[in-house]
């Protein structure tokens, strides 16, 4: 029997609609032989819901998860701005969507730039090293191979989800005594804490290149921009900003731009449709 693949999207909040369209586009010019999904949570409307499904989304309704008492409490005690994470946990609902054998999970704020479809051949947690906020004497250790970084980058996993593995992720989430501000990503790392030395898991950073991180990549001699194969923009989402703020912020700035023009292009096609959303404005 054929294996049923398919890639998945989340969306908990309205306001990250730019980047589902963003990375709808760029899905959509990969040419991928499998379907795209989106868990959508409780908050996201009517009319957004009607837009990712006219767009060829299919969507998989899931409820929000919140923070656990205790990892909230000292979250907002040591953190002033908790928008970034305060709905983050709902990503553990991918890890329980038995009815794929495999899936390819995928942020919203990333764009891709070639077809991954190979990823579907790779073990489950296979992932890209997280490189965001390094300085330089830990990205030396980094581009040397060496294995300095213990946590991934959870905005492109290869998963095999099942409700057993949901379960155990909820058993151990609920079962955290934080000592740290605490999100999706590394209480992911803190379950799968022997990721970090199992390298067959380690993808390439071509599959998550982290767009902050573009120019310190561009003075290496291996790489090679034209292999990247993902490109995600974590901190700052650009549909947040006007393009005249990224001018002159060099590489990133020119991503973020073109980003925005991806954007832009979808919400004009959209609104030739009759379709249109208080979330969808053009960005200036």
């Amino acid at each position: 029997m054929d294996k049923k693949y398919a890639y998945v999207a989340l969306l908990t909040t309205n306001n990250f609609m730019p980047g589902m369209l963003a990375l709808w586009k760029s899905f959509t010019l990969t040419n991928s032989k499998y379907p795209l999904y989106c868990v959508v949570t409780p908050e996201i409307t009517e009319e957004n819901r009607r837009i990712l499904t006219v767009l060829g989304i299919k969507l998989i309704d899931r409820p929000e998860i919140p923070l656990t008492p205790a990892i909230y409490k000292f979250n907002t005690e040591h953190e002033h701005d908790h928008q970034g994470w305060y709905k983050a946990f709902s990503k553990f609902h991918v890890f329980g969507l038995e009815q794929f054998d495999k899936i390819v999970y995928l942020d919203n704020d990333l764009i891709l730039q070639k077809n991954i479809d190979d990823l579907f051949d790779k073990p489950h947690m296979s992932g890209v090293v997280d490189c965001e906020g390094l300085n330089s004497h830990n990205f030396d250790y980094l581009i040397k191979g060496d294995n300095y970084l213990k946590y991934f980058n959870s905005g492109v996993l290869v998963i095999e989800p099942s409700m057993q593995l949901y379960n155990n992720i909820m058993e151990f989430v609920n079962n955290i005594v934080p000592d740290r501000i605490l999100a999706d990503q590394n209480i992911l790392s803190m379950y799968y804490h022997e990721w970090k030395d199992n390298m067959d898991l380690h993808l390439p950073v071509y599959y998550n290149l982290l767009v902050t991180t573009l120019d310190k990549y561009l003075n290496l001699p291996w790489f090679n921009i034209n292999e990247v194969k993902v490109f995600h923009f974590v901190n700052k989402k650009p549909w947040f900003y006007s393009k005249n703020q990224f001018m002159h912020l060099g590489n990133y700035g020119l991503m973020s731009i073109r980003y925005i023009d991806m954007i832009n292009g979808v919400i004009s096609m959209l609104q030739d449709l009759g379709l249109t959303s208080k979330d969808l404005k053009i960005i200036q």
